[in-house]
This record gives structure tokens, sequence and C-alpha cells, in this order.
């Protein structure tokens, strides 16, 4: 997780270092999906041609 964070370019950092990537999110969202909430931020049009998770 440290060796993606150090790649990540500078406009996705976070002061409060909050980023996690797809993964990440998914690996905690399975291990508690009471507490993780899933927002899809997407334009419609990226959601149209990637898809849309069932739990956003």
């Amino acid at each position: 997780m440290d060796e993606i964070k150090a790649n990540l370019a500078k406009e996705k950092q976070t002061v409060l270092e909050l980023h996690v990537t797809a993964q990440e999110a998914y690996a905690r969202w399975k291990a508690a999906p009471e507490k993780v909430k899933i927002i899809d931020v997407r334009t419609p049009e990226e959601q149209l041609f990637v898809g849309h998770p069932a739990m956003a």
C-alpha cells in the first residue's frame, strides 16, 4: 500500500492521506459491508463505459 501511495500523482494525494485504491476499497467493504459505504463519483458516461458496482 505504501508503494502505491508513493507513486500516486501529486494531484491525487490528500493532506490526510485518505486515498485508497479500488482494490483496497473493495477489500474494506468485503470485510465490513455494514460499516463501509462505497460512493461512485464517476460521470454517467464513465459508469456506462466501465459499469457500476452493485454496492455503490
